[in-house]
């Protein structure tokens, strides 16, 4: 069921390891401010996304790293606490009807700040790469710039 799921979930033709999924309903925002119908699906969590599933065959998909914040929120008619809202970079998503809200809840911020800790990581190495290479062209200045220099003692036998 796993492999023939992450199959069918690809990423960019790259398969991906689900660590876990969780039934509820999206409710995508209206630009107009209308109530949008409701799209039950699942919500499945990796490293570096997640993904919404709709029953019917749509997809969303969204970095972790595109995330700005998380929070618990109650549902549409403000009766249950059973919904989240996802904030990105670009869009607000909101889901409701999880059985486990709050265990949802605490998974994605876990994958949302193991994600950041892993882009800084990547920044620093990045970082510290580019001076390291910055060094050796330095030192290989000296070098070549040692190699103009001009021995004293030959200098003396010259001004001779």
């Amino acid at each position: 069921h796993q492999s023939l799921l992450s199959n069918f979930l690809k990423v960019d033709e790259t398969p991906f390891h689900i660590t876990s999924s969780f039934s509820c309903v999206y409710r995508p925002q209206s630009d107009q401010g209308h109530i949008s119908r409701l799209h039950p699906g699942c919500i499945f969590l990796t490293e570096r996304f997640f993904r919404f599933y709709e029953w019917g065959g749509k997809k969303l998909t969204v970095e972790w790293t595109k995330v700005k914040d998380i929070a618990k929120e109650k549902d549409l008619n403000g009766s249950l606490d059973n919904a989240l809202r996802i904030n990105s970079d670009t869009d607000t998503y909101f889901f409701s009807s999880f059985l486990e809200r709050d265990a949802t809840f605490t998974k994605i911020e876990s994958l949302i700040k193991t994600a950041e800790t892993k882009r800084e990581q990547e920044e620093r190495e990045k970082k510290s790469e580019k001076l390291e290479g910055n060094t050796v062209k330095s030192e290989e200045n000296i070098v070549e710039s040692e190699e103009n220099i001009v021995e004293p003692d030959a200098v003396l036998k010259k001004m001779k």
